[in-house]
């Protein structure tokens, strides 16, 4: 085989090549890093921890009370992000690429994208202003209420701060999928008595389920794994289990707690993750 026809049909091995190389040491090793520091003795009198093997740090996290509602606060956050920003993100979407003026098109588009240019903690010290006791909504609702309705350090604080990050992320996910769609089939529907509401929930809808489902893994795969977000409108009184793993290492230097937590957290993630894509590819199926 020449060396042109070898080039030709491994392409795509070598168009992956240079990201290969760079996940290995920059994923894979710290990742192996943490998974075996996870199998270590805490010592703080000698060290931060002693080489010597055990599974007692993993005995501890699954039995312990705050680890599990940590955890379960965690997943459910995740999942009501996940679905509030596909609620939101969705109409966003669906206007964008369905508009006939091209101007509204790329205008909408450049403010989702642009959303991913400002840094995370100057908004979330707008919603902490926003949220705060004497905050905007307070102040809205002291009409009703006398009593200011504690937002900050609460999930629902912190639901709020990460779908408002989530939202324009969904929007750009399903902005294709709903683009793709051959309108001849919402006319076809149209022309045999369905009206809009039916025609978007036989035809658009269900023709937009693969988007649906990227978005929702990705942007729970984020949510699940907030770190910034829940710990500014968290108030250090709600964590989310990126917080609770980084008290192990910042304040106790326990590391191979940390480790093991870091672990758990990722087996988690995936776990959940892998489910949700699951149960929604085969309602896809079921299609």
């Amino acid at each position: 085989m020449s060396l042109k026809n070898f080039l030709s049909e491994n392409i795509a091995l070598f168009m992956i090549f240079p990201a290969i190389i760079l996940i290995f040491p920059l994923f894979l090793i710290p990742l192996a890093s943490i998974l075996i520091v996870s199998f270590f003795k805490h010592s703080p009198a000698q060290s931060l921890w002693i080489p010597e093997l055990t599974i007692e740090n993993y005995a501890n996290v699954i039995t312990s009370p705050l680890f599990i509602d940590v955890l379960i606060l965690t997943i459910r956050i995740a999942v009501a992000v996940m679905v509030l920003s596909l609620i939101l993100g969705y109409p966003i979407a669906y206007y964008i690429a369905r508009s006939p003026s091209n101007f509204v098109k790329r205008t909408l588009l450049i403010i989702s994208v642009l959303t991913f240019f400002m840094s995370w903690v100057p908004r979330l010290f707008a919603w902490i202003i926003i949220l705060g006791k004497y905050g905007v909504i307070n102040t809205m609702l002291r009409i009703i209420t006398e009593e200011p309705i504690k937002l900050l350090g609460t999930e629902l604080g912190i639901i709020i701060g990460l779908t408002h990050a989530m939202t324009p992320l969904t929007a750009l996910i399903l902005i294709n999928p709903i683009k793709n769609i051959d309108l001849t089939l919402e006319d076809s529907a149209k022309s045999l008595g369905a009206n809009y509401i039916q025609t978007f929930f036989k035809i658009t809808l269900p023709l937009s389920l693969p988007g649906i489902i990227s978005a929702l893994i990705l942007t729970y795969s984020v949510a699940v794994s907030a770190f910034i977000t829940p710990m500014m409108l968290g108030q250090g009184i709600t964590l989310m289990m990126s917080n609770y793993v980084y008290t192990r290492f910042g304040e106790t230097f326990n590391f191979p707690l940390g480790a093991t937590l870091a672990v758990v957290l990722l087996i988690v993630a995936l776990t959940t993750s892998y489910i949700i894509n699951l149960s929604l590819g085969k309602l896809v199926k079921m299609r």
